[in-house]
């Protein structure tokens, strides 16, 4: 088929990093490979590790990068502010860029990251048909599990008001919504939003995906009884709530132990309430380790325990399904929207009193299952991640961008 020449806007893009900047990189290098004419739009932060990856592919399929820098001032660059205004300067500086370049020859625009919409597109006044997302942030911490939350609850109040009441009214948001042509959602709460913001054409998506080399199939279980929590100590990843349920879960399984992987503001509270708690002994904390060691370790658990009360998905849920390992979690959001559920157990999210105890019943079960059924699960999870590699998102995308700039 025909080349597509293809824009891809990513403020966060690195071969070696995790979420949103591998998201950015491998969705350019993953339709680059398919044959298309990609140029990638990105900041100068991972330079050295993009050059390393371009060099590692050679002169043949790869994307075209062209860096843009994001910085500002010092003097307002400072705090959440200067995230923000960074991220707006970026966006004007790489609309520029891209005009310069004669960029808005292109077939299509897809502006991949930052995916949340709370922000505004640069390039969406590039002229080429634009493509938004996979999407997040229209999910917002529920009243009943507000208690979850390791620290205070009042920024994710003021979210929760403005996603109710003021983002569908939000010139920015509903100029980034009505100005694409497509609009991905990971979840269905974002993708409500979308529809509420003017978007015309909105379809979900998996945020994420997984490197082919990473599925690797379960040949059988393990008897450790381990369960693994993987994640950033934040106060919207419930690392409290799965250590309040590991507490239930061990009253039933004595012999089971959590291992809990991931730095954070939030990991020494975390510490210490498992001391208080009294679980010390059957609870280790990692820290941060490599990507590869976190592969690793999907391989010897038996439960992947993923506890995050707000999160658009939830990258280690498929990480884990790509290493055979079912998952217990909350059922909401985009966790909820995509984990089949024969690949692991899915917890009602309300009430919200009780919620460590239903996943510790999610946990036991999966822990007191027959090999047989335990591998079914196990295999349920494999297949889901095998329909998720960059591979098959890259001709995802590709089909789109066919269906957008030569409609039928």
């Amino acid at each position: 088929m025909e080349p597509i020449r293809i824009v891809i806007s990513a403020y966060a893009s690195d071969p070696q990093g995790g979420s949103e900047a591998l998201n950015g990189w491998r969705t350019a290098e993953g339709l680059a490979q398919l044959g298309h004419d990609v140029v990638l739009l990105t900041r100068p932060e991972h330079v050295k590790g993009i050059e390393t990856r371009l060099a590692e592919l050679g002169a043949g399929r790869a994307p075209k990068v062209v860096f843009v820098s994001d910085h500002i001032a010092q003097s307002v660059s400072r705090g959440q502010f200067g995230v923000y205004a960074r991220y707006a300067a970026w966006q004007s500086r790489a609309l520029k860029e891209a005009r310069r370049r004669g960029l808005d020859s292109f077939d299509v625009v897809h502006h991949v990251s930052w995916g949340s919409i709370t922000h505004p597109v640069g390039l969406a006044r590039l002229g080429p048909a634009l493509v938004v997302g996979p999407l997040g942030g229209g999910q917002f911490v529920l009243p009943a599990h507000e208690g979850w939350l390791d620290g205070p609850p009042r920024r994710d109040r003021y979210r929760r008001a403005y996603l109710e009441h003021l983002a569908s009214r939000s010139p920015l948001a509903r100029r980034m919504a009505r100005s694409s042509a497509v609009a991905l959602a990971t979840n269905p709460e974002t993708a409500k939003l979308l529809r509420a913001m003017g978007a015309a054409d909105v379809r979900e998506l998996l945020a994420e995906a997984v490197p082919d080399e990473a599925l690797s199939p379960r040949s059988e279980r393990g008897s450790s009884k381990e369960i693994l929590w993987v994640g950033r100590f934040l106060p919207i990843k419930g690392a409290r709530l799965a250590l309040h349920t590991f507490t239930d879960v061990l009253r039933r399984e004595p012999s089971a132990r959590l291992r809990m992987v991931g730095d954070g503001p939030t990991l020494a509270a975390s510490k210490r309430y498992a001391r208080e708690a009294g679980i010390s002994q059957a609870v280790e904390f990692t820290g941060s380790l490599s990507w590869a060691a976190v592969q690793e370790l999907y391989t010897r658990a038996d439960v992947s325990l993923f506890t995050s009360i707000r999160d658009s998905s939830g990258a280690q849920v498929l990480e884990a399904a790509a290493k055979g390992l079912p998952t217990v979690a909350i059922r909401q959001s985009g966790v909820g929207r995509w984990l089949p559920a024969k690949a692991g157990n899915l917890v009602e999210p309300l009430p919200g009193d009780d919620l460590p105890e239903r996943l510790a019943d999610g946990v036991a079960d999966l822990l007191a299952e027959s090999p047989h059924t335990w591998m079914a699960r196990s295999l349920a999870a494999y297949e889901w991640a095998a329909q998720n590699t960059w591979t098959v998102r890259a001709e995802t995308l590709s089909n789109l961008y066919r269906e957008v700039v030569r409609p039928t």
